[in-house]
């Protein structure tokens, strides 16, 4: 009886075994590692396939792709998520790095399209994760083995589909809504933008307009000015506005030193006015006389 039990413990010990060994393979089958040097050429990894647009398509595909090249420039991550319902729709987040040693392309294969990580430049270092909701009353999610991919007789639709921006950083933390991001700002953004208050620190306020030794130009210069150029001096022109955009900060300052300027306007025409009316005062009293 003993050795029956010693038998039976043996073979599930060894059954065990055998499932881990089994699941650690498949582990090691999921994903895949790039790293090629000069003379790797430009190899495709297949991911997965999508049924065309339909109706009944529920499958949706997560693709990830961490690094770039071999250097920390693109220590960074993209990843791209993927559905073909009504059309097909590819939406991309990333967070530092760039694509600049490989790309997504999209093969028609006939029923279904094909979606491959390609190799697009010299010493690509980057590792490619995916996963697929497989369809309808399915649950939970698969993650997919990356393989070696031939294009022959594949027609690459690529172009056909533009990827759809969503958030976008830099490897420096530039960040683009909806568009790629601007090394000249920290915050680009393709779209209308709204908050319940916007802070903006700005330096030289102008109220030095009121000190005593500021030169305020004449109405007959601005006069001039506005006739020549058609708009005030100082303030950017339509054409320049069109071509650079707004600079909000710059802008407030500048708006801000004309109303105070028309202001010191509005006090002297003012004080002429009054000088007026008291020499017009005194010229009724002495008619009146």
């Amino acid at each position: 009886m003993k050795q029956k039990d010693t038998k039976i413990r043996h073979c599930c010990l060894l059954l065990f075994v055998c499932i881990c060994l089994s699941f650690d393979c498949q582990a090691q089958n999921l994903g895949k590692k790039i790293v090629l040097g000069s003379g790797g050429g430009q190899p495709e990894y297949f991911v997965a396939s999508l049924p065309k647009n339909s109706t009944s398509v529920f499958e949706k595909l997560k693709i990830q792709v961490f690094g770039g090249y071999w250097t920390s420039a693109n220590l960074g991550e993209n990843t791209y998520y993927i559905s073909t319902r009504d059309g097909l729709k590819i939406n991309r987040e990333q967070h530092g790095g760039s694509t600049s040693r490989y790309a997504l392309l999209v093969y028609d294969n006939g029923d279904s399209y094909d979606f491959v990580i390609k190799v697009t430049s010299s010493y690509p270092s980057f590792f490619i994760r995916a996963w697929k909701i497989a369809g309808k009353n399915v649950s939970g999610i698969q993650e997919l083995p990356i393989s070696d991919y031939d294009p022959t007789g594949k027609v690459n639709v690529t172009a056909q589909f533009p990827v759809n921006r969503i958030f976008i950083t830099s490897a420096q933390g530039h960040i683009g809504l909806g568009t790629d991001p601007d090394t000249d700002y920290r915050l680009s953004v393709n779209g209308k933008i709204r908050a319940k208050e916007v802070k903006v620190e700005i330096a030289n306020w102008p109220d030095y307009v009121f000190e005593p030794d500021y030169e305020l130009r004449k109405l007959d210069e601005v006069e001039a000015y506005v006739k020549d150029h058609k708009h005030l001096p100082e303030i950017p022109s339509a054409t320049e506005i069109e071509k650079d955009g707004l600079n909000l900060a710059e802008m407030n300052l500048l708006l801000l030193k004309k109303v105070e300027e028309l202001t010191l306007y509005l006090m002297e025409e003012r004080k002429a006015r009054q000088k007026l009316e008291q020499r017009l005062v005194a010229v009724e009293a002495t008619e009146r006389n």
